[in-house]
């Protein structure tokens, strides 16, 4: 389940850094992700 600072990475480069930075359970099942990213994909 997705939750307030879950983290994922993406499985093809350039391999992005997902991470949650809300609580879908407080916020009517809206979620707002940030997408790290960088240069050289590591």
């Amino acid at each position: 389940m997705i939750g307030l600072g879950t983290a994922m990475k993406s499985a093809e480069e350039p391999y992005h850094r997902l991470v949650v930075l809300s609580d879908p359970t407080n916020n009517g099942g809206q979620v707002v992700v940030v997408r790290i990213t960088t240069d050289d994909g590591t």
